[in-house]
């Protein structure tokens, strides 16, 4: 199969699996719901009606959200599970491959896009997720512009500079993956992470 006609059949997929979430309910377990952010736990157990709006932990995520936003944030939510799946825990024996989680966080963020304000406040890392999704499928010139698109909503986002980075490594741009690096040290001076990515690209530009 060509690479063309195997992205067309993935997007024919997704677009199938976006229509059937779009009208699901956010399910998670309890040790998956315990690795994602507060504002899943409401979506997970209902709160789509005027009697549970008007409960303090639902409430509280409606006034920092919109209702508007919230009401498509468990599409992002899923895209957060299976970015979970993918990068911290990853069992090619009980996960579906790399590829497809992939795309599913794409297409979960995506469709998140498409509802929410512009002035979404986790816009930002909507992008960068979808970004990280498509650096694993190896699209790294439509992973650039999505995180240029994140680090221009919020310029001291370290998690963007890092995968920038990584972007930029992996098409053999070193130079380029060392000033990303730098970058997101000036943010976070400390951090050992940061300091031995920057160290591994400059032995790698040494050699």
């Amino acid at each position: 199969m060509t690479a063309t006609k195997k992205f067309l059949l993935f997007s024919i997929m997704l677009f199938a699996y976006q229509c059937v979430w779009a009208i699901a309910f956010f399910q998670p377990s309890k040790t998956e719901l315990a690795m994602l952010p507060p504002y899943c736990e409401p979506l997970a157990s209902g709160w789509n009606n005027a009697t549970l709006k008007k409960q303090p932990h639902i409430k509280k995520w409606l006034q920092v959200f919109g209702e508007k936003n919230f009401e498509h944030m468990h599409h992002y939510c899923h895209a957060l599970l299976r970015y979970n799946e993918l990068f911290l825990l990853y069992n090619p024996k009980i996960h579906q491959s790399k590829e497809i989680l992939a795309y599913k966080i794409v297409s979960e963020c995506d469709y998140v896009e498409r509802g929410v304000s512009k002035d979404f406040r986790l816009m930002h890392e909507l992008v960068w997720l979808r970004a990280k999704a498509l650096f694993v499928l190896e699209k790294y010139t439509k992973a650039e512009i999505e995180l240029q698109r994140s680090l221009k909503i919020k310029p001291n986002y370290v998690k963007a500079y890092i995968t920038l980075a990584e972007v930029y490594a992996a098409q053999n741009e070193i130079e380029k993956a060392i000033q990303m690096t730098r970058k997101a040290l000036q943010y976070k001076p400390k951090s050992k992470l940061l300091k031995r990515r920057l160290k591994r690209y400059q032995s790698i530009n040494n050699q």
